[in-house]
């Protein structure tokens, strides 16, 4: 077996593509990231946040990812995403182009309040895609009450 992979993406503004009716039928644009901590096996796929920009370390709190189609897991629903297979298995880019190139199209907390601290989901990526935010106002993520290295001990069990 391949086995999996963890690896940190720093914060960074990226375009990000939603298709969700409470959004209007269709929207993108640049919007600043936080970091994120992305893992995979080859049958799933996992995201968090992370604050600042210095790479994690062990004892680096994670948070929900804010992102629509994320479970508050960290899995990630990945619908219509097309997913980097076998050779394309390592190369992280692969797997950063299909998140950040596929439409964000639901929220998947069970709570809508969870995947921000505050206010609806759908108003904070819309106020994100009219520019309302220079960088990613980290005070809205919501601690997952895990780090690092909770997620690589529950890699290794598999």
């Amino acid at each position: 077996g391949i086995g999996y992979m963890v690896w940190w993406v720093k914060p960074a503004r990226r375009t990000v593509w939603f298709r969700c009716q409470e959004m209007g039928p269709e929207r993108s644009g640049e919007v600043p990231n936080p970091g994120l901590i992305m893992a995979v096996t080859p049958s799933s796929w996992h995201l968090w946040a992370v604050k600042g920009t210095k790479r994690p370390d062990l004892e680096t709190k994670l948070y929900q990812a804010p992102y629509f189609n994320v479970y508050d897991t960290g899995s990630l629903c990945t619908g219509s995403i097309d997913m980097p297979r076998d050779t394309d298995f390592f190369n992280t880019s692969k797997w950063e182009q299909a998140f950040f190139g596929s439409f964000f199209t639901h929220p998947n907390v069970h709570e809508a309040g969870r995947l921000i601290k505050e206010g609806s989901c759908y108003r904070f990526w819309l106020d994100m895609l009219d520019g309302k935010y220079k960088t990613f106002p980290t005070q809205q993520l919501v601690d997952s009450k895990t780090t690092l290295a909770d997620v690589l001990t529950q890699l290794k069990k598999g």
